[in-house]
């Protein structure tokens, strides 16, 4: 598995347990800050229901590629999202241009989001 694999995982798992939204930070629009609250919340949704397909569409296209290579995003992920069942909220979202990167609670690192033709996806994790 390639070194993206585990910032992945860290940043699926973050994303995929979340229970509620909140924190505030004073960077990016209201509307960004909005559009990946209710991301986060579909990713906890697919995780919950072990749903890969819904889950791997919410990664970025521009990078699913470059994260999973010849394997499957559903092949890699389905396993994970068995385990995605804790308990997450936003601490605090900062968002920079087509970047935003996501703090959440009991997570070791920040899950990254990007923006590509306006539309904000799942992107690499900061780690990586």
């Amino acid at each position: 598995m390639r070194r993206v694999a585990l910032g992945l995982c860290v940043g699926i798992l973050a994303a995929a347990g979340i229970a509620g939204c909140g924190g505030d930070d004073d960077s990016g629009s209201d509307a960004d800050e909005a559009a990946i609250e209710s991301l986060s919340a579909d990713l906890a949704t697919y995780a919950k229901k072990g749903d890969a397909d819904k889950f791997c569409a919410q990664f970025s296209p521009a990078q699913s590629d470059e994260m999973f290579g010849k394997t499957s995003c559903e092949k890699r992920i389905r396993p994970l999202l068995k385990g995605a069942l804790g308990s997450f909220e936003v601490e605090a979202i900062e968002i920079e241009g087509d970047t935003a990167s996501v703090e959440y609670s009991n997570s070791p690192a920040p899950t990254v989001f990007v923006k590509e033709g306006g539309r904000w996806y799942l992107g690499e994790s900061a780690g990586d």
